[in-house]
């Protein structure tokens, strides 16, 4: 008896569907995460996340110019400008021997640190000052400290005429340059101490910084004045406001 036999057409096409069904199966799965990716993407948009950092903006994402918007040249002088200006935006430490930064009308409260009178000795005393908020808050504090002259049982060590030439944070450390003048007092020994530790009080009172490293001219200072002080940088605070024994 003769054995039937499928037509060669219909035995074809099945091979041929058998082998185009990988590929459907693989351009199927693409479209479906392509769907997938582009709703994450809508509902990150919609709740105001940057894409970027994973993180939401402040104001649903309106707030200033958010991250996608910024081209690899900007973030990059971005990042350049806070290394280079690293005593900007300090702010001022909490706490009872320190006051408390303000900043109603454009005005930040500071404090410097000058010499008060006593028996034989000399305290270093706070004087609560107000100065405009800037990009360089820092260096307008120590300006203000060497500028000031107090009456009365205070008195500012720092010889008058003195120039603040630069400041600059780095690691911690105020690095602070100043004109010749820092390098002579009428007070001697004890003068030249009570002067760097104003300097020093006053720049640790803000979070950024913890000791100071002295210039003169833009050369690292070893000794103050004819007398030979010494000093050892970088000089850091007393745990409190020190008193000097004449």
């Amino acid at each position: 008896m003769p054995v039937s036999k499928r037509p060669r057409s219909s035995r074809k096409k099945k091979k041929r569907s058998g082998k185009y069904t990988p590929l459907v199966w693989l351009i199927s799965a693409g479209l479906i995460a392509l769907a997938i990716a582009y709703s994450n993407t809508l509902f990150q948009q919609k709740e105001g996340v940057n894409l970027f950092s994973g993180r939401k903006d402040k104001d649903n994402g309106v707030s200033g110019e958010t991250s996608k918007d910024k081209s690899l040249s900007e973030i990059a002088a971005e990042f350049l400008n806070i290394s280079k200006d690293r005593e900007k935006d300090v702010s001022v430490k909490s706490g009872s021997e320190d006051t408390s930064q303000a900043t109603q009308n454009g005005i930040i409260k500071v404090r410097i640190y000058v010499g008060g009178r006593a028996v034989n000795a000399i305290k270093l005393l706070p004087v609560d000052m107000e100065i405009k908020r800037s990009q360089t808050i820092l260096k307008d504090t120590i300006e203000k400290l060497v500028a000031y002259r107090p009456s009365g049982d205070y008195i500012n060590i720092i010889p008058q005429g003195v120039k603040i030439r630069r400041v600059w944070i780095e690691n911690r450390i105020a690095h602070i340059d100043f004109s010749n003048e820092f390098n002579f007092n009428t007070y001697g020994l004890i003068g030249y101490r009570v002067q760097v530790y104003q300097v020093v009080h006053t720049a640790t009172q803000f979070d950024t910084v913890d000791a100071v490293f002295f210039y003169i001219e833009g050369k690292p200072v070893q000794y103050l004045g004819g007398e030979g002080f010494t000093i050892e940088n970088p000089v850091y605070p007393f745990s409190s406001p020190p008193q000097f024994d004449i």
